[in-house]
């Protein structure tokens, strides 16, 4: 599960159920998966920063829940808790230039979008406004898109994008703006369900449907990059 490419795209890294242990194995499918040398208890999730400097995982713990840890991939030194509190912090992006990392928090009792600064974290922002999950970038970093939930428990979700502005160290973002209802897309436990094009023209989805084979098949959301149905 939970799977993510290398920045160099060369190999893919992934949680095997079975042993327990975080693997990579290189994308033409050649070789044999080889183990990460890291420490595994309670992790699940992998990413990497976009520079490919730091591995950046999930954990989850009796004292603190769910946490994210960061680790330099040239082994220089070991995994190190970046976020450990005790609310849930999941979902981690890192931006484009690697300097700034969204993730979700249930610190103010419901989960929320939050930004803060990489990898020696500090000057939190507090991205969505009516809970948010599920955030990611746009290729060249001047925008964040995020999972906007539904105004209520049976209305469907929302794909939301907030402008960023950067001075300095300063971050900021605009008000966010919904895009476009995500009807039929599951929640993941605390993993995008979306992905964005490298060129960032389309949006790519899991979307769940009623055909005959029943399960989920994979759905290319195109013209919405710039196009906004209302505020959110």
């Amino acid at each position: 599960g939970y799977p993510a490419w290398s920045p160099d795209e060369d190999v893919h890294t992934y949680w095997n159920g079975q042993t327990g242990q975080i693997e990579r194995r290189r994308r033409d499918g050649t070789g044999t998966p080889e183990p990460l040398d890291m420490e595994v208890d309670g992790l699940t999730k992998v990413t990497y920063s976009p520079d490919g400097a730091w591995i950046v995982s999930v954990r989850s713990t009796p004292d603190t829940s769910n946490d994210i840890w960061i680790q330099p991939t040239d082994g220089s030194g070991p995994a190190r808790p970046f976020l450990s509190t005790p609310v849930d912090e999941d979902a981690p992006s890192v931006s484009p230039d690697g300097r700034w990392i969204a993730y979700v928090a249930n610190a103010a009792g419901g989960n929320d979008v939050y930004v803060e600064r990489f990898p020696d974290g500090g000057g939190r922002h507090k991205v969505s406004s009516q809970g948010g999950r599920s955030p990611g970038w746009s290729p060249d970093g001047s925008r964040l898109y995020f999972r906007k939930f539904g105004p209520t428990a049976s209305a469907s979700d929302s794909m939301a994008v907030a402008d960023v502005r950067i001075d300095g160290d300063r971050f900021e973002t605009g008000p966010p703006r919904t895009m476009f209802r995500m009807y039929g897309v599951p929640t993941a436990n605390g993993w995008r369900e979306w992905d964005i094009l490298p060129d960032g023209s389309r949006f790519v989805l899991i979307a769940a449907t009623e055909d005959e084979g029943g399960g989920s098949r994979l759905a290319v959301v195109t013209n919405a990059i710039g196009r906004v149905v209302g505020d959110g």
